[in-house]
């Protein structure tokens, strides 16, 4: 199953997000739920609903070049995003989760120099099977002969969207 259907500009608070970055490469992650309106920081234990919208604000610092990937529980990866983030710059788009239940993992690559998509995808694979294909712990991998690469990652758990008799 795939994280994304479609995806979604982040809602409009009309100013300033509350989001700080200080340091080196990083991640932030903000949940939009449109069946109630609320809005949090980070992802918690309790899954994620379908419709559910993720933004993820990024910032590179002294390594600029940023890849998003997507990799769900068979291993499969979807390529979401390349840009590139000195300062704090959010996702072109939001990330809305689809109606399959489990867990993904979206990984946030980082790098002085730009990277391939394949050559990131490739790794991941690689390191999800040496993980014994449990998407639950692998958190990062490296990028074969770099290394000015760090990749952070977020575990998404989604609820199964529920069918109505």
């Amino acid at each position: 199953a795939l994280l994304l259907l479609f995806t979604r500009q982040p809602p409009k608070n009309g100013g300033d997000d509350g989001i700080r970055f200080k340091g080196g490469p990083q991640v932030a992650c903000r949940v939009y739920r449109p069946s109630s309106g609320q809005v949090w920081d980070g992802l918690g234990p309790e899954p994620l609903r379908p419709k559910d919208a993720i933004q993820l604000p990024v910032s590179g610092a002294d390594k600029p070049h940023v890849v998003v990937l997507a990799m769900d529980g068979a291993g499969s990866v979807t390529h979401l995003f390349d840009l590139t983030a000195v300062n704090p710059t959010p996702l072109p788009q939001s990330l809305v989760v689809d109606g399959a239940s489990g867990a993904e993992r979206i990984f946030v690559v980082f790098s002085a120099q730009p990277l391939a998509a394949e050559r990131i995808e490739k790794s991941a694979r690689a390191a999800f099977f040496q993980a014994g294909s449990a998407i639950e712990s692998l958190e990062s991998f490296g990028v074969n002969g770099r290394d000015d690469v760090v990749v952070q990652s977020l575990l998404v758990r989604k609820r199964k969207a529920e069918v109505s008799p």
